[in-house]
């Protein structure tokens, strides 16, 4: 679209990233990312109006894809809601005080049975638990420092690109009677068949980065765009399996 100066392709790309985040919500910030790269793009072009329009374009073609899903959620439960339910669990299971206790070992959908969650109200629906959730999430973060909130987000992030598959173990579930892991050791088979091809991918990627290294945009375009789709795991959780993406 930038190429060509054509509204068509950013209008249908962010009709693409709608349909994208209607499968996982995590892609949200790209399309923001993007809109706000086409407008630093004025600098280099003398062509503003098309940067202007083509990020407002991409915008709204992305909003126009994901407002039926928050229209359904109005008429069903009342609240203009286009996020997962399950959006602020996660945030508070990826930033608890004993969440490294278990992860990366674990896979922390363990954490509800091996850290009890304590005085949970009962809920009439979905949206109260993740109200519920929320404010449980909000006050654990202020009681905690600057310091290791970044530290905890660095670690994550290290996580979700690892070459090695994070959680270490294949989740099977949990003993009805004790609620403890039934969680296995992944087998060396499995830990290579995701390793070699991601070592393969980053040698290439290295290799294109260094084949395209005078085109600094580029090559600046495509760290954010992959920091901006890490964002959402690092403020909630980082499995590397959402780096196949």
């Amino acid at each position: 679209g930038r190429e060509n100066k054509s509204f068509v392709y950013t209008g249908f790309s962010g009709l693409c990233l709608a349909f994208s985040y209607l499968v996982s919500p995590t892609v949200g910030l790209i399309p923001v990312f993007i809109s706000l790269s086409l407008l630093l793009g004025v600098r280099k072009d003398k062509n503003i109006r098309w940067h202007l329009v083509s990020a407002l374009i991409l915008i709204l073609a992305f909003a126009i894809g994901i407002f039926p899903w928050a229209a359904r959620n109005y008429k069903v439960f009342k609240r203009l809601y286009i996020a997962q339910t399950f959006f602020w669990y996660d945030v508070y299971t990826g930033n608890h005080t004993r969440t490294f206790q278990l992860y990366p070992y674990l896979s922390l959908d363990n954490f509800a049975f091996l850290v009890p969650i304590r005085n949970q109200p009962r809920y009439s629906n979905e949206f109260q638990r993740e109200s519920w959730f929320r404010e449980q999430t909000i006050a654990q973060i202020r009681k905690t420092k600057l310091k290791e909130i970044l530290s905890r987000g660095g670690r994550k992030f290290i996580y979700l690109w690892n070459v090695r598959m994070v959680p270490y173990t294949d989740r099977v579930g949990n003993d009805p009677l004790t609620g403890y892991t039934l969680d296995s050791k992944r087998s060396l088979t499995k830990n290579l068949a995701f390793s070699i091809p991601y070592l393969f991918l980053i040698i290439f990627a290295l290799i294109g980065c260094w084949q395209e290294r005078k085109r600094l945009w580029l090559l600046l375009f495509t760290a954010g765009f992959l920091f901006t789709f890490s964002i959402p795991y690092i403020v909630a959780v980082a499995y590397s399996k959402y780096t196949t993406q």
